[in-house]
């Protein structure tokens, strides 16, 4: 093999590479409740709401739903320079009172942070949001609590959903 020839083998080599390992995937993480429990439709619960944050903007989205799907980061490619070193522990979709976004969760030093993507142009996803979610699992399913807050821990931003 002459050297043009070698040289262009290591470098298609390396752009599959480098391509490989800019894909995002996901890192399972065992004692995190969310993958096994979040998936699902979840209710604003309002008594719990207003104890937390009654003024909450969060409050206005009264209908949540979830699915565990790790194809949705394929979806996210135009998203990768901001999600490449995040230790992303699940993604999915998630329809907010009827309009479905894609999401991811990420995981740092023991708490969780949702992130999901508005519509955006042509096949691109829009501008990301970002809420602290914690899920309190119960003995009975029906009961498990879920709850969002302000991505810096701001007072008054909090929200609460029951399952629906």
């Amino acid at each position: 093999m002459n050297l043009k020839k070698t040289l262009a083998v290591v470098g298609v080599a390396g752009l599959a590479t480098a391509a490989l390992a800019w894909q995002l995937t996901i890192t399972p993480v065992l004692k995190n409740p969310l993958p096994k429990y979040l998936p699902g439709a979840w209710l604003l619960d309002k008594e719990m709401t207003l104890k937390l944050a009654p003024e909450s903007r969060m409050a206005k989205f009264t209908e949540l739903a979830f699915t565990n799907d790790s194809n949705v980061l394929d979806k996210l490619s135009n998203a990768m320079d901001r999600l490449k070193d995040k230790n992303l522990i699940m993604a999915g979709m998630l329809t907010i009172d009827g309009n479905t976004h894609p999401y991811v969760i990420h995981e740092k030093d023991g708490c969780n942070t949702l992130i999901w993507f508005h519509q955006g142009v042509d096949t691109k996803v829009g501008d990301p949001v970002a809420k602290c979610i914690s899920l309190i699992p119960a003995s009975e399913p029906t009961n498990d609590l879920l709850f969002l807050g302000d991505e810096n821990g701001a007072r008054k931003s909090s929200v609460c959903y029951k399952r629906k």
